[in-house]
């Protein structure tokens, strides 16, 4: 069959030709027809990307959420307190408790930074209830000075001072180690005690009769601290049985006690040491107590001994209530008085001269600070009854 050619005249012949069709809608409903079939295609299209898309979001957060508890398990997440109120409490707990704990910490650093500056060095008349206190004169490492070592002891079996002293001689010696000498000159072990003469009697056996060139107030210290701790009246010398002994270059056969007064506290040098300060009186006796006091502001340097009241510590006045036995120090204006342990040492070194000067109690005036350390400077401070407490 030929192949017929289509010309725009045969197309509209054949249209014309075409049966009539005939719609009863209108204009409105014809359009809103079409537009719910494009909405239906439009939605077929995009509702499963955008369910892809919600998928992939969800899972790049869960990732990121992991990652960042992962890598930050101690910190707070700005993210995670934006996002959740229960995060944001827990978050705001989580805070509250690590400011607490640290100021819990804060608080045990302070008591216990407390606890070591109050700390001080001398035995108190109510530490001490129902024990005893015995003090022996140790040397110290050089063998130059004496360095009264305290304790308290119990004594349940009511051993006499004598007893005792000579029961926790070697104790002592071997607790203090601290810049003192295990050297003591008259060791109790050789000591033997007549109490009706109240006499302390020594006898160095053979060969021990060479004591050295100690200075007369070395011994005299010596001797008298012995006594006074043992309640006796005098010291007896013998060597071999018979009287008689050799001090250097001079003989003694007996000293009768003297009280030990009117001396001045210094420190004992204790730079390489990491124990307690030592309060060391000096032997020579002062005239007054002003006299003690100023002393006690420069060193002793030939016998190692440091100043005990520091330069920023200085007295207007001094005077005394009489009836009250008290020493009153007035300090000056540009004196400045710190809550710390040179102050405490000072205070401690002030309180056991003033006891050297039969004062019961040291009031401190025009001070600024009101304690220093456990020392209430707004009362009066009663002397110590002893210095360098050793707690055997």
């Amino acid at each position: 069959m030929p192949h017929q050619k289509w010309d725009e005249n045969n197309i509209e012949d054949l249209v014309r030709k075409l049966p009539t069709i005939k719609d009863d809608r209108t204009k409105e409903v014809v359009y809103n027809r079409v537009q719910v079939q494009l909405e239906g295609k439009q939605k077929s299209t995009w509702v499963f990307p955008s369910i892809a898309s919600a998928l992939a979001a969800s899972l790049l957060l869960i990732i990121g959420l992991s990652f960042y508890d992962f890598t930050n398990k101690d910190s707070n997440s700005s993210f995670q307190i934006a996002s959740s109120p229960s995060l944001e409490n827990r978050s705001n707990k989580e805070m509250q408790s690590d400011t607490s704990l640290m100021e819990n910490a804060e608080q045990d650093s302070s008591i216990q930074e407390k606890i070591e500056k109050v700390h001080t060095n001398s035995i108190y008349k109510e530490e001490i209830g129902e024990k005893e206190v015995l003090t022996y004169p140790i040397p110290d490492d050089n063998v130059q000075v004496l360095v009264p070592v305290s304790i308290m002891v119990n004594n349940p079996e009511h051993l006499s001072r004598f007893e005792l002293y000579k029961q926790y001689i070697r104790d002592v010696i071997n607790q203090t180690k601290w810049q003192l000498s295990d050297y003591l000159p008259l060791d109790p072990k050789m000591f033997t005690y007549n109490q009706e003469q109240a006499t302390v009697n020594v006898n160095f056996e053979e060969g021990v009769i060479q004591l050295g060139s100690h200075s007369e107030g070395f011994f005299r210290t010596l001797i008298d601290q012995q006594l006074e701790t043992i309640g006796a009246k005098k010291m007896a010398f013998y060597s071999n049985g018979k009287e008689g002994v050799v001090f250097g270059n001079r003989e003694e056969t007996e000293i009768n006690y003297q009280p030990l007064v009117n001396r001045a506290y210094f420190l004992l040098d204790d730079t390489d040491s990491e124990q307690e300060v030592l309060y060391v009186p000096w032997e020579e006796p002062f005239d007054s107590i002003k006299a003690a006091l100023n002393a006690m502001k420069k060193d002793v340097e030939k016998y190692g001994l440091l100043a005990s009241i520091p330069k920023n510590i200085n007295f207007e006045e001094i005077t005394e209530n009489i009836s009250e036995n008290q020493l009153i120090l007035y300090l000056t204006d540009e004196s400045i008085v710190e809550d710390n342990k040179e102050t405490i040492e000072a205070i401690e070194c002030i309180l056991l001269t003033a006891k050297e000067f039969n004062y019961q109690s040291v009031k401190f005036e025009n001070t600024e600070k009101k304690y220093v350390g456990e020392f209430n400077l707004s009362n009066e401070l009663e002397v110590p009854v002893a210095a360098n407490n050793v707690d055997l």
